[in-house]
């Protein structure tokens, strides 16, 4: 009898819409692989497609996926213990790992952790060059390979068609100290009101993380500091749709979120991406994005009215850039294959002696 095959899927579980999304893809691209969750993690976007929720112990004994992004960043004293923690322990991250970035790490200790944990996958895909040459330099047993994110390869007919899209989005992050009348949010909310003054036309504030980092806080905050208030409407991630819905109905889009600039970009649409992490800078960077930008912390209000106030053609990327993003996919289901074969073969040896 075929053995039914399954994975161990893990990643950023915080209702988060780009690292949802990024599993749901990868998890729609294999119906031949049963894909196994912990029981504990609740996540709506999954639950169309095949995954099921199992005990940590029958999960224990299958083999592990990560769909993660910045799954390997250690940017305060907590997540540095974790990291010792994990080290010291001897902890397994997973044999497959998908869409991963490797975030500035400022000490030798940091480097050291890091390049250990990824030793221990058998198959890694990055998305951007800084990160293929960091793990090019630190690692010493993977395959590793660098590609488009994998938001890119989202199929065509997710994607909800709109006659005349005519509104301002406004993809918001929350950041921890963040006030609620912070510079930041005025920005936001001064630009959201001069659109809406000068073109009488609607701004969408977007939440993509509506779990503990709460981009919602940040949504409510630059909407209280509106005048027009009033023509100005929020949009929080649930199972997906909520997102790819506004972005369908605008005609630019001020981003802060990673994947709110490979959404607009993978849509077509004139785009403003706000830098907050070098994930953000190395993306735009690979792609030679020919347009302004600047850093979260130093928002740069005049080239944004520039951008609201003037026609700019979007920025469309090469259709090899949709195809190549696919290969995450084909990779996994290559090695997980291989490997498979290979437990099989020595399985076959053992009993055989």
């Amino acid at each position: 009898m075929k053995q039914q095959k399954k994975l161990h899927l893990t990643g950023y579980f915080d209702s988060n819409f780009g690292d949802d999304l990024m599993m749901k893809l990868v998890v729609r691209s294999l119906p031949e692989i049963t894909f196994v969750i912990e029981d504990k993690v609740q996540t709506p976007i999954l639950s169309e497609v095949n995954v099921i929720p199992q005990n940590r112990d029958e999960c224990a004994l299958l083999p592990k996926l990560i769909v993660t992004g910045c799954g390997f960043m250690i940017n305060n004293n907590e997540a540095l213990k974790t990291e010792v923690i994990w080290f010291l322990k001897r902890r397994n991250p997973g044999d497959y790992c998908l869409g991963c970035n490797i975030e500035p790490l400022n000490t030798p200790v940091k480097r050291f952790l890091i390049s250990r944990k990824m030793d221990k996958f058998r198959l890694i895909t990055c998305r951007d060059q800084v990160s293929h040459h960091w793990l090019r330099k630190n690692t010493r047993h993977p395959e590793i390979h660098c590609l488009p994110d994998i938001l890119f390869s989202l199929p065509d007919e997710w994607i909800p068609k709109v006659h005349s899209p005519n509104k301002l989005g406004i993809s918001m992050m929350h950041r921890a100290g963040d006030q609620e009348d912070c510079a930041y949010y005025r920005a936001m909310a001064e630009l959201a009101d001069e659109w809406i003054r000068k073109t009488g036309k609607d701004v969408i504030l977007m939440a993509f993380d509506t779990g503990e980092e709460n981009d919602v806080f940040s949504c409510q905050a630059v909407k209280s500091l509106m005048e027009f208030s009033n023509h100005a409407e929020i949009a929080t991630h649930k199972d997906g749709t909520e997102i790819l819905a506004a972005f369908a109905q605008c005609e630019k889009i001020i981003a802060a979120r990673f994947h709110a600039t490979v959404l607009a970009l993978r849509m077509g649409i004139q785009l403003y991406p706000l830098i907050f992490r070098d994930k953000v800078r190395n993306l735009l960077k690979d792609l030679q994005y020919p347009y302004h930008t600047c850093d979260l912390d130093d928002i740069d209000k005049s080239s944004l009215r520039i951008f609201l106030e003037e026609d700019q053609k979007p920025y469309h990327v090469g259709k090899d850039i949709f195809v190549r993003a696919h290969q995450h996919v084909q990779l996994l289901k290559r090695q997980y294959e291989s490997d498979e074969h290979n437990e099989q073969s020595k399985h076959r040896s053992d009993n055989s002696v």
